[in-house]
């Protein structure tokens, strides 16, 4: 099990066990997530996260060759 967080998280460490046993869907629990959090809050997270890094360096390649 990976947590990453710091103190109890209860519910963050129930739905993490649900996901691993296989009794929730990882892929539902996501949408779920990402639908009920402010943008602002996925955007913080998912920078935390790097997850925007490639996809950031995508775009500024496609304004390089827009500006061409």
């Amino acid at each position: 099990m990976y947590y990453n967080q710091v103190g109890p998280r209860e519910a963050t460490k129930r739905l993490i066990d649900l996901i691993e046993t296989g009794v929730v869907d990882a892929r539902d629990v996501l949408m779920a997530s990402l639908n009920w959090m402010e943008d602002y809050d996925v955007e913080k997270m998912a920078e935390a996260n790097m997850f925007f890094v490639d996809y950031d360096d995508e775009d500024e390649d496609e304004d390089e060759e827009d500006e061409e």
